[in-house]
């Protein structure tokens, strides 16, 4: 297993997405930070008559972390969708698989390798984007939610974790690269669509439930038991 881990790290290194990820993580929480606070100003400069527009806009630092979490799920999960059915199914794509698998070497921990790589780099890369971006929180805000702001992304990563385990999963079944990542984006879009209703019934404790109560809990809002069982599931 340790030569498994060893050999997908080092195709992240040679890739540069060991790189790539955690810098592309950074660059999006500055700009979603600043975006976020200087929104209504920009419009100002853009539009004539934005005052009615900009009122509508929320640049408190409540809004400035839910437009972080809401910009994860939309931009950078889709990123990581991508690159990550790609990963998993290099392999067959490149008609290599035979060749590895005539090796004694075991499948599950084949598979769960290149899992646990890649979703050690996501981890690395949430946690230290949200480290930056809460510290330009608090240099613009004066404050941070640096403990809720921590649960949220975790939360977030939980559910980074399910959708690419669906990735993983479409990967091993098919030989297509187009056809999994079909797969996947159906998947995603299924519960991004039931997530929108995570507080009618068993939905709450659905994988789409995570994003909405991890803005739930930047606003403080008492919903531990929920949000508990909602991790259960979804890692379950």
């Amino acid at each position: 297993m340790k030569s498994l881990l060893k050999n997908d790290f080092l195709f992240l290194k040679k890739t540069s997405k060991i790189i790539i990820f955690p810098v592309l993580l950074i660059v999006f929480s500055i700009f979603s930070i600043l975006m976020t606070k200087y929104s209504a100003e920009i419009l100002g400069y853009l539009i004539a008559d934005a005052s009615q527009i900009s009122d509508l806009i929320d640049t408190s630092i409540e809004g400035a972390y839910t437009s972080l979490l809401g910009d994860l799920n939309e931009v950078i999960l889709i990123v990581v969708i991508i690159v990550g059915v790609g990963m998993f199914i290099r392999d067959k794509t490149k008609g290599i698989m035979p060749l590895i698998l005539s090796k004694p070497i075991n499948r599950k921990q084949y598979l769960l390798s290149k899992f646990v790589t890649f979703n050690l780099l996501i981890l690395v890369s949430l946690l230290l984007g949200y480290i930056v971006f809460s510290y330009y929180a608090f240099l613009l805000f004066d404050q941070a939610y640096w403990f809720e702001g921590f649960i949220a992304i975790l939360l977030n990563y939980v559910y980074f974790m399910f959708i690419l385990s669906t990735g993983l999963l479409f990967s091993a079944l098919f030989k297509s690269y187009i056809l999994s990542l079909v797969c996947v984006f159906g998947i995603y879009i299924l519960f991004l669509v039931l997530g929108m209703f995570y507080d009618v019934g068993i939905l709450t404790y659905f994988p789409g439930s995570l994003l909405p109560h991890s803005i739930l809990v930047i606003n403080n809002i008492e919903v531990a038991r929920d949000v508990l069982l909602n991790v259960i599931t979804t890692l379950l």
